[in-house]
């Protein structure tokens, strides 16, 4: 996870010193809640978040995060930083075949997507087939 590294965003401004090519992060997105990580995002020129659920319950399933991390806390991460980051954000949604492509997924995390306002949503689909046996290709 790209937002692990404390000097991320003293990183950033090193290479925007170096280079007019825009920076980008791609992060799963689930250290948005905490004040000090948003900060450091915020020097990036595209944020490029995760979201793969609309609900508490396939969070959960597909995730798989930390004891204590919530599909609310990550959520509402997601939603404070966009409230102050006005850079490019563009949020990722993989769509894993028989898990989150339901209609009632779909609109779980159509929802979501709403409250957060991204610039743009990135759907993706998996390039090789999973360890689990519940997700299809």
């Amino acid at each position: 996870e790209t937002m692990l590294y404390r000097g991320i965003g003293r990183l950033i401004d090193e290479v925007k010193k170096m280079t007019d090519i825009p920076v980008a992060i791609i992060t799963n997105g689930s250290l948005f809640s905490l004040p000090e990580v948003r900060q450091e995002a915020l020097r990036a020129d595209a944020v490029l978040p995760s979201l793969n659920a609309g609900s508490e319950e396939l969070h959960q399933k597909i995730s798989r995060h930390a004891p204590g991390f919530t599909f609310r806390r990550h959520l509402e991460g997601l939603i404070a930083f966009r409230k102050e980051y006005t850079g490019n954000l563009w949020v990722e949604v993989m769509l894993l075949g028989g898990v989150n492509d339901t209609d009632e997924a779909l609109k779980d995390i159509t929802g979501a997507l709403a409250q957060i306002g991204p610039d743009m949503v990135h759907l993706v689909i998996p390039t090789r087939p999973s360890t689990e046996k519940d997700v299809l290709l």
